[in-house]
């Protein structure tokens, strides 16, 4: 990760013109470009270079992220911005075909546990995460359960991430899970779905399976919907394709116990979805391969979820390693922090209002710098990405002192 900018990278490429003492009625000019007229050299606070004057730093302080001092810039106001951390909950289907490769080393649930994993990594800084599995361990057909409880994830140390007990905690739930049984989304949806509705703040679910659900054993349906039809399974002396339906209790239930288990729990699980929709949950949908036998499902699910793909495919349809780790990597980015600030008590006008990223003043009028309107900052180009990306630990809005335009 990218060493944060120090102050005096601020002072070699701005100028500011600060006020000699900056009294309560003082406050520092605007912002003029070098050789555009004044000098930072006339401001006797700001010292050389027009650099904004620093507390001195604490022996916990990381270098270049000594905090911002009011008391020292213009008896400024710090705006409480109101970051509060998404939740990401992870469901995933640990049936036992995720045990089948998806590359040449890794099975498909190995893959889908390392890129879970790395999204803790990177993003774990700036989210509250949780993980349930389905199905529960010793019966194929029953409701999945919560493995690791949501919660705040470790906070970044100078800059760098650092395994903090969260992390370690959730790599142990992660390395415990194994595979087992069939595809029961719409009781687990059902089990859990008021202890994700409970959660604080914006919840977003990302939904990894290799297969439709299942599960249902008074569904019936035929071959279309069907998945042991759709993935032309031998039974005995049966060849199960689109003309013989092999959930047909008349036709396999002599040697398939509750064929109708079978059957694509479609309508009930596209359900469940939109109504958590509705509660203002998003769901993500990946599937891995064996999920294109119901590809019509699963787009339905990514639309019911509110959040489908461009394309004819809604879904984050992944077909290696590296697809899984770059859905997983760009639903992160997505969760992990809003661009959009919203600040407590704002001022009606941003005339007198400036932006910080880690200790460092944001220009205004940049493409990658920020906007005002109804009380809500939106951080603009790299430095959205910037803050995307994790490279930044604190975000402070100052109100007192003129605003730093260009």
């Amino acid at each position: 990760m990218a060493r944060r900018l120090l102050w005096t990278t601020l002072a070699a490429l701005v100028s500011l013109t600060l006020s000699g003492a900056c009294s309560e009625k003082e406050s520092p000019g605007y912002y003029r470009p070098p050789g555009s007229g004044g000098s930072a050299g006339e401001s006797g606070a700001a010292g050389a270079a027009g650099q904004l004057p620093l507390p001195p730093r604490g022996p916990n302080v990381c270098p270049g992220q000594e905090p911002i001092d009011p008391s020292q810039l213009c008896g400024n106001e710090v705006i409480p911005v109101d970051l509060k951390r998404p939740n990401l909950y992870f469901l995933l289907d640990v049936s036992g075909s995720m045990e089948d490769r998806i590359g040449a080393r890794l099975s498909k649930l190995e893959a889908s546990k390392a890129s879970i994993l790395r999204v803790a990594e990177v993003h774990g800084h700036r989210l509250n995460y949780g993980l349930a599995t389905f199905p529960s361990s010793g019966d194929e057909c029953a409701p999945g359960r919560e493995i690791f409880r949501t919660r705040e994830g470790d906070a970044l140390k100078c800059g760098e991430f650092v395994k903090g007990s969260t992390y370690r905690r959730f790599a142990r739930a992660v390395d415990d899970i194994r595979s087992a049984g069939g595809t029961p989304l719409t009781p687990t949806l059902e089990a859990l779905k008021r202890k994700i509705r409970a959660l604080p703040g914006p919840t977003s679910i990302v939904l990894l399976t290799d297969g439709a659900p299942n599960c249902n054993p008074d569904a019936r349906c035929d071959a279309s919907e069907c998945s042991l039809s759709l993935a032309r399974v031998q039974i005995g002396d049966i060849q199960c394709s689109d003309r013989t339906n092999c959930c047909d209790p008349r036709l396999t239930g002599d040697v398939v116990s509750d064929p109708g288990t079978f059957c694509l729990d479609s309508r009930a699980s596209v359900e469940l979805v939109e109504e958590l929709r509705e509660d203002g949950i998003v769901t993500y949908v990946i599937g891995v391969p064996g999920a294109e036998i119901a590809r019509d499902l699963m787009n339905d699910l990514a639309e019911a979820g509110g959040a489908p793909r461009s394309g004819a495919t809604k879904y984050f349809d992944v077909r290696d390693e590296k697809e899984l780790d770059d859905a997983l990597a760009e639903i992160g980015v997505e969760v992990a922090q809003s661009c959009s600030l919203e600040l407590e008590n704002p001022p009606t006008e941003a005339v007198q209002l400036n932006v910080y990223l880690d200790g460092v003043v944001l220009p205004s009028r940049s493409q990658n710098g920020w906007g005002y309107r109804n009380g809500k900052v939106t951080l603009l180009g790299e430095s959205c990405a910037r803050v995307q990306r994790g490279e930044v630990q604190e975000i402070r809005v100052v109100l007192g002192c003129d605003l730093v335009l260009y």
